[in-house]
């Protein structure tokens, strides 16, 4: 990175600072006095770069704030790695509070003191200490930077991981001896446990057979609970349905009564379903004289049905017959036929009686003639009473006459007298028939008026009280159910048709119902009894399963205890070999890394000599060479005027400080590797009076080198009281008074 511009408000001994346009390759020289400022420069530039200075400590940097002022600021404009502009600004006060930010091209790129910490890491290469080490020298401080050649070695965060593995293993020897002792505790609490293998099992048992004994006490309770519910739900429906029979009139129809039936046998099956026989001893069966009651009704009801079914019958057979209804195999003929027969008989009869009468009449005119003719032949040839002229006629005629036996004219007027008789009767019959038709039709129409007459009469008497149902039904005469229907309301339907006796058949009922009202209330003393023992056998099952449950659980917690301690030991036994098995990996680790430490640490130092050996003949003009260090920096140079090497400790001090110089610029160089630089991307490098102990040759010249380098470190800040002027013409100046510095 190369700074390009530097202010400040109220930071060290200045009031205002701001130095621009700084040149990006060169030197900047700070000149002046002592307590000019100079090194304040530095300071407020590494002020900005990390939020404290090397003469400040973090906690203490209110007192960088100038002296007067309450709060300051310092902004540092530099060009990054990837040399895009970026701003760097930070604020401080009296209190110590701190604020900073950081712009990349003019995008917020970091805000906070860690996070802009945080962003210029990488963008700097190094942090505090290795700054100090490397790209600032600040007055008065030229110890040896092993510590930065350790890290930059790679050789720190190897002692780094080697430590924290000790630590790794101390901390894991210390669980080891934890748990062990945790283990010792885990068995004495198992040996004190004293669990026997067989106790659960049989307080397991123990407490099925106490949750068996109050399933049988709960349904034992359940049954007389059901038992006492139910005798006082089937006795409530009974005296319902009783009282319904209590108050009744004859005047109800069929289906009332049937309706009443239903209703009392229901209520006597409910109270009969529960089997009270069953569940106490001894006991009568309950509401006996009321289902005697209900059954003798229920006979005499059904009897009429039987008789109903029977008028149902004969008024679906003469719907059948009369043609209002679907005819069945084995029905007589119907209305319509019996009438289509008659009919066609009637027309057969009026047809032969027409045929009749027209024969009857011409055999009757033939067998005048035949008597006629008879006659006069009888007159001709008996008597002879005919006139001679008819008497000749007849003789030229019928010639034959005159040789005629008598009986054959008798017997001519025989036959023409039967054949008459005979007309005369056939007619007669034919006539009759014909008035058989007609009375049949006369008749057939009367049975089915008379058919009619009953169906309507049935189907009004249907929606009747059953006592006038029954009074119209006897009133039709010649009827198939006439004479079962008339001993029935004599006999069994007497109570139903008769208020007097429905009196009396009633009260007998409300007689029994009352027997069963005491019948009920000693059952349900019985029953209440029972609910008693029940209740107090379901609460001591209960409170075994209660004591029986809790010794299961305390058996079951004990053996959850014995397993967890188990489970416990068992985990404190795997993980200290686990730990064990870490402790001998973190050894055998930190051998391997101190091999690689003392390896990366020789090869770094081979490294360090090799750009020493370039740097050295450059700053001391030649005159020293080949410096050689070991791995704790201690070595020695080969001086031209002298055959052999020269140990540091015994250079002058000048000479000395100029080999510092060539060991910071070497650790530059390896900082920039270090963070990544190929060495193409340009540093900065501040030096506070590097050469203070030098003469002014020797300055001279090591200054001259140093601005002479080629290489990354391109802007190079050097402090000093004094310098050349054609040094100072070259470079960058800033001179600084002990009133205030020039910018």
């Amino acid at each position: 990175m190369i700074i390009r511009r530097l202010q400040s408000e109220n930071i060290l001994r200045f009031e205002k600072l701001d130095l621009d346009d700084l040149p990006a390759r060169g030197g900047i020289l700070i000149t002046g006095p002592n307590e000019s400022g100079k090194s304040a420069i530095l300071e407020t530039l590494c002020l900005a770069l990390f939020g404290r200075t090397v003469q400040l400590a973090p906690e203490a940097i209110a007192a960088a704030i100038h002296w007067g002022a309450d709060q300051g600021s310092v902004t540092l404009d530099f060009v990054g790695p990837d040399q895009i502009p970026h701003t760097l600004r930070r604020q401080l006060d009296r209190q110590g509070n701190q604020e900073a930010t950081l712009t990349r091209d003019g995008k917020l790129l970091a805000s906070g003191i860690e996070a802009v910490d945080r962003a210029m890491r990488p963008i700097i290469g190094c942090d505090f200490s290795g700054y100090l080490d490397t790209l600032y020298q600040a007055q008065g401080r030229h110890g040896r930077p092993n510590g930065t050649i350790q890290t930059l070695a790679g050789v720190t965060l190897l002692q780094e991981l080697g430590t924290a593995l000790d630590a790794e293993n101390h901390s894991l020897a210390r669980q080891i001896e934890t748990r062990q002792a945790e283990q010792a505790g885990l068995r004495e609490a198992l040996t004190s446990l004293n669990l026997r293998e067989a106790t659960l099992g049989e307080r397991e048992a123990a407490h099925q057979r106490a949750c068996s004994r109050i399933a049988t006490a709960n349904a034992t309770l359940a049954r007389w609970s059901g038992l006492e519910a139910g005798i006082a739900q089937a006795g409530q429906r009974i005296a319902t349905a009783c009282n319904g029979w209590i108050s009744p009139s004859p005047e109800i129809d069929r289906t009332a009564w049937h309706n009443r039936g239903v209703a009392l046998d229901s209520a006597l099956r409910e109270i009969e379903s529960l089997g009270l026989t069953r569940h106490l001893d001894p006991v009568d069966p309950p509401a006996t004289g009321l289902r005697q009651w209900h059954t003798d009704w229920t006979a005499r009801l059904e009897e009429l049905e039987k008789i109903l079914a029977t008028v149902e019958a004969e008024r679906q057979r003469l719907l059948r017959w009369l043609g209002a209804a679907a005819p069945q195999p084995g029905d007589p003929a119907t209305l319509a036929a019996e009438r289509a027969r008659l009919t066609n008989r009637e027309q057969r009869a009026k047809k032969r009686h027409e045929q009749r009468k027209r024969r009857a009449t011409g055999f009757v005119v033939l067998s005048l003639g035949g008597w006629f003719a008879t006659l006069v032949v009888w007159q001709k040839i008996i008597q002879d009473h005919l006139p001679g002229w008819v008497s000749a006629s007849l003789d030229n005629a019928l010639p034959f006459l005159n040789r005629a036996p008598n009986l054959l004219l008798l017997y001519t007027a025989v036959a023409l007298t039967l054949l008459v008789l005979w007309n005369l009767t056939a007619r007669g019959f034919v006539g009759n028939r014909l008035r058989k038709a007609v009375a049949g039709k006369e008749r057939l129409d009367q049975q089915a008026a008379t058919a009619w007459q009953t169906i309507d009469t049935i189907d009004s008497a249907a929606g009747l009280s059953l006592k006038k149902q029954v009074e119209q039904l006897l009133a039709l005469e010649n009827t198939p159910w006439r004479d079962d229907l008339k001993h029935w309301s004599q006999g069994a339907g007497a109570p139903l048709l008769d208020d007097a006796r429905l009196t009396a058949e009633t009260g007998l009922l409300a007689e029994r119902l009352h027997i069963f009202a005491g019948e009920q209330n000693r059952l349900r003393e019985r029953i209440a009894t029972r609910l008693l023992t029940a209740g107090q056998e379901q609460a001591d099952r209960q409170a075994e399963a209660v004591m029986a449950a809790a010794a299961v659980a305390d058996e079951q917690a004990r053996r959850r205890e014995q397993n967890r301690l188990n489970a416990a030991l068992a985990a404190h036994e795997a993980q200290n070999r686990q730990d064990r098995h870490a402790i001998g990996i973190r050894t055998l680790a930190k051998e391997l890394l101190q091999g690689a430490s003392g390896t990366l640490h020789t090869l770094f130092v081979e490294e360090l000599n090799r750009v020493m050996a370039e740097l050295v003949p450059v700053v001391t003009r030649g005159r020293y060479h080949t410096p050689r260090f070991d791995d704790a920096l201690q070595g020695e140079i080969q001086a031209t005027h002298r055959n052999e090497p020269v140990p540091l400790t015994a250079l002058s001090t000048g000479v000395r400080r100029q080999v510092s110089l060539a060991l910071r610029l070497a650790l530059c160089q390896a900082l920039i590797a270090r963070a990544g630089g190929d060495g193409s991307s340009p540093r900065f490098i501040a030096l506070d009076e590097p050469l203070a102990y030098s003469d002014r040759k020797r300055g001279r010249e090591s200054l001259e080198a140093l601005l002479a380098l080629d290489g990354p470190l391109t802007q190079i800040w050097v402090a000093a009281p004094e310098m050349e002027a054609d040094l100072l013409a070259a470079s960058r100046h800033i001179p600084c008074t002990p009133d205030q510095p020039q910018s």
